[in-house]
């Protein structure tokens, strides 16, 4: 998209005004009756670009050329716009457009305020995490192709060329760089003062993302052998993570002060992120990851024992401290022993992130309601919630042959259902 006193680059006319380009080569000329019933532009031109959309222009009386300050979805747009503009030199109405505005920075230039500036839909500051993803997916995959071209002179056609030989083989960083890109473009689009008139991320049909792994939650019995088979130290973390559903950030970071055995909740105010091997604390991944949990009541032995053994003391003294105890548990610790005890258990693809999933399938056949579900996994949207909600294998089995029983004379009452009712 381009403003007023731009250069008129990679354009192509579309009706017979004056100034049609020279043709090349050998193509056929048009017939004699064409050319003399194809009327010419009275005033101004109007140019179709590559995008699909309408650049007009026209003379002013000073005799200098000046574009349309936006392009236009059609033609006929083009020509009302030319109308108003030689409605305005017939009557001596025209002065010169404003002069245009600075020029616009560059995208490496823009990127970097946009990374500082940015907040989430709640108006927190992004995660250390997500500021670190995006930054790899701009210095890898946007910048050394885009970084110094100026917003203005971005076109569509240009983000099509640069989409085109994104990643073919990496769908998932494909996606996410255009996702990027795109949001990028559209915050200089926007907002109290515009950059650019118009996003020109436009590419048809993107990469969308599909669920590709789809995790199986692990039963009661699954988990009780990974405990068992879990260093003591250990064994308290799977329990919270299986049945309370805490990401790795927030199991490792509760401290004695945020479990309550009187009353049986364990508290989350804070999440660790590690960032080039140092570990920071902030806040959990979203503002409804600060929440209260209640405690299955046959975590209670457990848990006591870990206080007396295993937890840093005071009440800031880390539940699960590292093997010094003079900070955090990393991951990758733990992954050794882990990967050892779901081997045991016969679910060598549970991932650590999968017992959060377990606990949430069983806190829906607990019968949490879809609200209840997302306050206790600290859920902000109902679609997050959703993924977790999948169904113990053999579940589905469970409800079919229960629904069948209600064909069977006699079931309807034993089951609190309804009987039939006359037709109203």
């Amino acid at each position: 998209m381009q403003g007023q006193g731009d250069r008129v680059t990679n354009l192509r006319l579309v009706d017979g005004a004056a100034g049609t380009p020279a043709r090349t080569g050998s193509a056929p000329r048009p017939s004699t009756r064409t050319r003399s019933t194809r009327r010419r532009r009275a005033f101004g031109k109007i140019a179709k670009q590559r995008s699909g959309r309408y650049q007009a222009s026209y003379l002013g009386e000073n005799g200098e050329r000046y574009l349309a300050p936006v392009t236009f979805e059609t033609k006929g747009d083009a020509d009302a716009w030319l109308s108003m503009r030689r409605a305005e030199l017939e009557e001596h109405r025209w002065r010169p457009p404003d002069p245009q505005p600075a020029e616009t920075p560059t995208l490496r230039d823009y990127s970097e305020i946009w990374l500082e500036r940015r907040r989430t839909r709640d108006g927190q500051p992004l995660k250390p995490r997500t500021k670190d993803l995006y930054r790899i997916l701009l210095d890898k995959q946007i910048l050394p192709t885009l970084g110094d071209r100026h917003l203005a002179d971005i076109t569509a056609d240009d983000i099509d060329d640069w989409y085109a030989m994104l990643l073919p083989a990496a769908p998932t960083r494909r996606a996410h760089a255009y996702s990027l890109l795109s949001t990028i473009m559209r915050s200089a689009s926007t907002g109290r003062r515009p950059l650019i008139p118009d996003s020109p991320c436009k590419v048809e049909h993107p990469t969308v993302l599909h669920r590709t792994f789809e995790p199986k939650p692990a039963t009661p019995q699954q988990i009780a052998i990974i405990v068992e088979n879990m260093p003591d130290k250990y064994q308290a973390l799977i329990l919270l993570s299986a049945w309370c559903g805490l990401r790795w950030g927030e199991v490792s970071e509760l401290r004695r002060k945020d479990l309550d055995l009187a009353s049986m909740s364990v508290r989350v105010e804070r999440a660790v992120v590690w960032r080039k091997g140092e570990a920071t604390v902030g806040t959990p991944k979203s503002r409804a990851g600060v929440r209260t949990i209640a405690l299955p009541p046959n975590l209670r032995p457990a848990l006591k024992r870990h206080l007396a053994e295993h937890a840093m003391p005071g009440p800031d003294g880390l539940l699960f401290p590292n093997a010094t105890k003079t900070g955090h548990l990393h991951v990758n610790t733990l992954s050794k022993t882990y990967h050892r005890a779901r081997q045991v258990a016969g679910r060598p693809d549970l991932r650590f992130h999968d017992l959060r999933h377990s606990a949430a399938t069983m806190a829906a056949q607990a019968g949490a309601t879809l609200a209840e579900l997302m306050a206790r996994m600290g859920h902000s949207t109902a679609k997050a919630a959703l993924v977790y909600q999948h169904v113990a294998e053999g579940r589905d089995r469970i409800i079919a042959d229960r629904m069948a029983l209600l064909a069977e004379p006699g079931v309807v009452q034993s089951t609190g259902i309804d009987g039939p009712r006359a037709e109203t």
